[in-house]
């Protein structure tokens, strides 16, 4: 999640999918929804917040208690005639300095994100939001929480040069988690390893990682992590899911010296 302020540039390139809204208000047909759909999963959006700054009392590995200043930023957030409320995400900054925004939103700093860090945000426990909408003053176009959800479910990762992460083990499985993965994955019959891991790339969100060792082709790969989407889904707890084949140099590092939950 990359932070800015007011006199920073923004750069972000959603041309395609203001083209795309534009389109599918004027012929809503399932095929342009879904690339509407599509091009806000890869998207990045800009996001006016307040930061508020709090003094927190944090225990130490020692027991001792220090205080530390804390910071959180307020989203800026939309009521619509239902009473519903909606995070205002933007597709560039000129959308937020349109003439329809006669003083709703001002911010002197601004948070760019995509989905999986809206679903975050959505996730915490005091977080009541029915779901985002885009450009409020021009293209206002409203994602339930729930699309939102499904568009943020999961996606293959794949490391970008020099990017930092950290990977551990998960302290607790979900009740039942190990033994239905490996009760549905001998059913299927199509993966022949399986190791999950968390995975946490910087200022982002925590991501339940599945490294899938598995013999058949790149093709077949997306409907196999599609079935493991499914079965892991009633464990996840609300955490992004994030699917690594076992063949990628990344995740033979990274397993080097795990076990995995399932083997054939």
């Amino acid at each position: 999640m990359a932070e800015v302020n007011n006199n920073q540039q923004l750069v972000v390139d959603n041309d395609a999918l203001v083209a795309a809204i534009q389109d599918l208000k004027q012929d809503r047909s399932d095929e342009k929804f879904n690339l509407v759909a599509k091009l806000i999963q890869k998207g990045n959006f800009v996001c006016p917040a307040r930061m508020v700054e709090n003094t927190e009392a944090v225990e130490k590995e020692d027991g001792k208690v220090a205080l530390e200043n804390k910071r959180s930023f307020n989203m800026h957030v939309l009521k619509n005639n239902d009473g519903k409320k909606y995070m205002a995400v933007f597709t560039s900054r000129e959308e937020i300095d349109s003439e329809k925004n006669t003083g709703i939103i001002s911010s002197e700093r601004y948070l760019v994100m995509n989905v999986v860090m809206l679903m975050a945000a959505f996730n915490k426990p005091d977080c009541d939001l029915d779901g985002i909408v885009i450009d409020p003053f021009t293209n206002n176009f409203a994602v339930p929480k729930g699309i939102l959800a499904q568009m943020a479910d999961s996606e293959i990762f794949t490391p970008k040069p020099n990017e930092q992460v950290k990977v551990t083990v998960p302290g607790k499985y979900p009740d039942g988690f190990i033994e239905t993965i490996r009760e549905k994955l001998d059913e299927y019959g199509r993966v022949d390893q399986l190791f999950v891991l968390i995975l946490e790339r910087t200022n982002k969100a925590k991501s339940l990682m599945l490294i899938v060792d598995s013999s058949e082709d790149k093709e077949a790969m997306k409907e196999i992590f599609q079935k493991l989407s499914e079965i892991a889904a009633p464990f996840t707890q609300g955490m992004h899911l994030m699917f690594v084949p076992y063949s990628d140099n990344f995740a033979q590092t990274v397993t080097s010296n795990r076990l995995p939950v399932y083997r054939k």
